[in-house]
């Protein structure tokens, strides 16, 4: 662990991930491997020394490397301590600038419980993580790479809500795609709060809110742009009058 911590230990440890690496293949090829975790193999040795401080190593400037390591070359039995550990600290892991992209590698692992798992707890706390710098780019990884069904979850998680987080700088982001990969009823109601006579206007001015006015514009039905050109016609003549003033 201390190593892995250490700028100049941190690379010796990922060599010996990758060595690891090769002796799973080479226990593979000779049918050793089954699959399951093998207590006396290096790669078992290496992760299970690991695993009491692997949320420490996610958000470390050295230590998120080896984990990223072990995340693309070692076969998901030995990855499966990764999983656990940012599922049960994925609040403080996913608002980390490191932590954020080592949860990003693991979304972009094959479907397994372990990930399932994460996926569910990254969805529970999605409306907090959006409006954070490095958590917004968690959530849009799940809507990127995610099922519909979690897809769905996040993009319920905001009903209500789209007026004051589209005014936001991080989850802005998060509600120009979440407009992009909602189902048609969820957009329905996300263009019912944009096309609010109280809330058009500072959306329309707001450095971030009108990206997201756009963004709705770009993806409404016509009828949908229709009312929401309507809401906002009135404003864009108050601010030509006021422009020629």
């Amino acid at each position: 662990v201390n190593a892995s911590l250490n700028l100049h230990g941190t690379r010796s440890v990922q060599k010996v991930v990758e060595l690891c690496a090769a002796d799973e293949l080479t226990l593979e090829a000779n049918g050793s491997a089954d699959g399951q975790p093998s207590g006396g193999t290096a790669a078992s040795i290496l992760t299970q020394s690991l695993a009491p401080a692997a949320a420490r190593l996610c958000i470390d400037s050295h230590g998120n490397h080896v984990i990223q390591r072990i995340l693309l070359k070692l076969p998901y039995h030995h990855c499966q301590f990764v999983f656990d550990a940012v599922a049960a600290s994925v609040g403080d892991v996913a608002r980390h600038r490191h932590g954020c992209c080592v949860i990003q590698r693991c979304l972009d692992s094959p479907t397994s419980a372990a990930r399932s798992h994460l996926v569910r707890r990254i969805v529970e706390k999605s409306l907090e993580l959006m409006q954070d710098a490095y958590g917004n780019y968690v959530v849009q990884y799940v809507l990127d790479v995610c099922g519909d069904e979690d897809v769905h979850a996040v993009c319920e998680s905001v009903i209500g809500k789209v007026g004051s987080l589209a005014i936001q700088k991080f989850s802005s982001n998060v509600m120009e795609k979440c407009l992009e990969r909602c189902t048609d009823r969820v957009r329905e109601l996300y263009l019912n709060e944009l096309s609010d006579p109280d809330r058009i206007r500072e959306l329309m001015m707001d450095p971030f809110g009108n990206y997201v006015v756009q963004r709705a514009l770009s993806v409404a039905s016509h009828a949908q742009a229709v009312r929401l050109a309507e809401a906002m016609t009135p404003h864009l003549m108050a601010l030509q009058g006021g422009g020629s003033n």
